[in-house]
């Protein structure tokens, strides 16, 4: 499955509208649908899909296979950056080579994704085995540099979703999409310049909502606030206001309000305890107390967990979790 945006010849100069499609298509097509990104497990993916051998390989694996020592190879091989892309023409292999020091962490994310643009972007292609300034001209080490800052930018932090979700400052973004503090400040900057001129809003920036539906759908969560993964983009649903007198409805057999009594709230699941939009116990003879809270994922206008009736947050579901955790 290669990407949708093809280049029909490689101008001179950034090709700003081709990175940010190709990046886009990427998203669609392998299913780029939560944040943080894996990004090994998006290269694992990405590889397989298109029949592609692309390995990942650190300076210490590197090592190891070639007895070279691994300052050398940092200087002479990735020429003191964080990594490198590699294509063999002999066993048409591409190797992604990082420096698995690199700290923060975030930087080694982007590095990946920032190599593996080198390979979508078709930049190792015309008998280019790596991008390093000795095999190209400055001005196209630095196009090709630009384009795949570029595809990384909206392959770990997609602006459009960005904005959607209203993480607007660079302590947000890194938060949420495992950046570092620079790439979170250009992400940042990328971000405002959206808020502050909508013409930059088209319709391409759309076509990737359908892929973070379930990141970005509203949930609540019975959870102490210190204890969320993400500590911002936070709300509260207002309670629904208690009538002054109880309300008549039926009971059920097992001495449960077939609705809430106090709110009049029919809206309940059948397993609740608690009604979810004023917090009252929905049993009749023994109420409920509130314990400590559950957990519990509720619906996006709970105001209480309807299983234990503490108050509940309301965020994003891709704020409550890593993808790996669901």
């Amino acid at each position: 499955m290669p990407s949708k945006t093809k280049r029909k010849k490689r101008a001179k100069g950034v090709d700003y509208g081709f990175a940010t499609q190709t990046a886009r298509d990427f998203i669609q097509l392998y299913n780029v649908d939560w944040l943080p990104v894996d990004v090994f497990e998006l290269v694992d993916r990405y590889a397989e899909a298109t029949n592609q051998n692309i390995q990942i390989k650190t300076i210490e694996d590197l090592s190891f296979e070639t007895k070279i020592d691994r300052q050398s190879l940092i200087d002479d091989v990735i020429y003191g950056e964080d990594g490198l892309a590699i294509f063999d023409p002999d066993t048409n292999t591409y190797s992604i080579i990082i420096n698995e020091k690199a700290e923060p962490y975030g930087r080694i994310r982007w590095t990946v994704v920032h190599e593996l643009a080198h390979i979508v972007l078709g930049h190792l292609s015309n008998s280019k085995t790596s991008i390093v300034m000795w095999q190209l001209t400055e001005d196209e080490y630095n196009d090709m540099e630009q384009e795949a800052h570029i595809f990384a930018g909206e392959i770990l932090s997609p602006k459009f979703i960005i904005y959607r979700i209203g993480a607007h400052s660079s302590a947000e973004i890194q938060d949420i999409c495992g950046l570092s503090i620079a790439a979170s400040d250009s992400r940042e900057n990328a971000i405002f310049e959206l808020i502050n001129d909508k013409r930059k809003m088209h319709d391409s920036m759309l076509t990737i909502i359908p892929t973070f539906a379930q990141f970005l759908e509203f949930k609540t969560i019975c959870i102490e606030k210190d204890k969320m993964r993400i500590k911002s983009r936070i709300t509260q649903n207002t309670p629904a206001e208690k009538q002054l007198s109880i309300l008549k409805v039926n009971i059920t057999p097992e001495g449960k309000y077939e609705r809430c009594p106090y709110c009049g709230n029919n809206h309940n699941a059948d397993a609740a305890n608690f009604c979810k939009l004023c917090g009252s116990s929905l049993f009749e003879s023994q109420p409920l107390t509130p314990t400590t809270p559950c957990g519990k994922i509720g619906e996006k206008d709970a105001s209480f967990c309807d299983h234990c009736g503490n108050i509940v947050y309301k965020t994003r579901f891709g704020l409550l979790f890593d993808k790996d955790e669901l």
